[in-house]
Formats: C-alpha cells, sequence, structure tokens
C-alpha cells in the first residue's frame, strides 16, 4: 500500500511539472481528457481503499481502471499527434502494401498455431485417465464372484 501512495504522489507531484516540460500535452490533459485523469485518480483512491478494506479483487479491477484511463488520458491528450510536433496518427500509418502483408500474415499464423490451441484445450478438458488397477486385482476374489457376508464367511 504504501508503493500505491508513492506512485499516486509522485503521478500528481508530474501533472505539475508537466506545464513547463510539455505544455501541449498538459494543455491536453487539462481539456481534452480532464475527465480521464479525474477517472484515474478516482480510480487509484478507490483502490487504495478497497486494499485496505481486504476487498482485492475489487482493488484489482480499480488498478486495472485506473491504469486503463491514465492511458487513454495521454492518447486523449496527444491526438491527433502521436510525438508532439509534427507526427499524426495519419503520417504514421504503414502504407496499404504493409497492411496487407502484415494482415495475411496473421491470417497464416492463426491457420498453423490455432488447431493446436484447441486441440491442447481438448486434452486439458477431457477427464484424467484412471490409473485404478482393474477390479479383478484390487480386490482380488471378491471380483470373480467369491463375497464375503458380514460374518467372514466366503460364499459364491
Amino acid at each position: 500500500m504504501i508503493a500505491g501512495a508513492v506512485a499516486g504522489a509522485i503521478a500528481a507531484m508530474g501533472l505539475v511539472f508537466l506545464h513547463r516540460k510539455a505544455p501541449v500535452l498538459a494543455h491536453g490533459l487539462a481539456h481534452r481528457a480532464i475527465a480521464l485523469v479525474f477517472l484515474s485518480g478516482a480510480a487509484g483512491i478507490a483502490a487504495f481503499i478497497l486494499l485496505f478494506a481486504s476487498r482485492f479483487v475489487l482493488a484489482r479491477f480499480a488498478a486495472a481502471v485506473a491504469v486503463t484511463a491514465v492511458v487513454w488520458a495521454w492518447a486523449v491528450a496527444q491526438y491527433p499527434h502521436l510525438l508532439d510536433p509534427g507526427l499524426t496518427i495519419s503520417s504514421a500509418a504503414a502504407t496499404s502494401s504493409v497492411l496487407t502483408a502484415t494482415f495475411a500474415s496473421l491470417v497464416i499464423g492463426a491457420v498453423i498455431v490455432v488447431p493446436s490451441l484447441v486441440w491442447l484445450y481438448i486434452l486439458f478438458q477431457s477427464p484424467a485417465p484412471s490409473t485404478q488397477p482393474p477390479a479383478s486385482q484390487q480386490y482380488g476374489d471378491e471380483a470373480q464372484g467369491v463375497r464375503a457376508d458380514e460374518g467372514g464367511t466366503l460364499t459364491e
């Protein structure tokens, strides 16, 4: 919990220095992405409170929301630039031939990998083979028709 508090304090201090070092990003965070910044902060505080209350599953969810909101806040604040100044999303995109080759590679890889993953899933979902010996070896004569009654007398 101490690490979370320190990380939150460092993030808050980083916002203060952001105006001097990256004014365009700071402006985007303060205007366009302000809702995501507040969502991230609220989710971080909620995660901290949930950890203190020993609600670990909910704390994980809140922490995931906090991190996701930070990444989206950065993206929204930078839009339409990936790296300021000048590199826009459209100028960073690959050409059509590269995108086609990438897609074809993904399809070929899926054709090779997916059947193996399905087979692996089927193998792990089937019941484990029995390791017990056959009944005749496990129970001796009882499995071959000779039984003992309550008094211990053998009958067929």
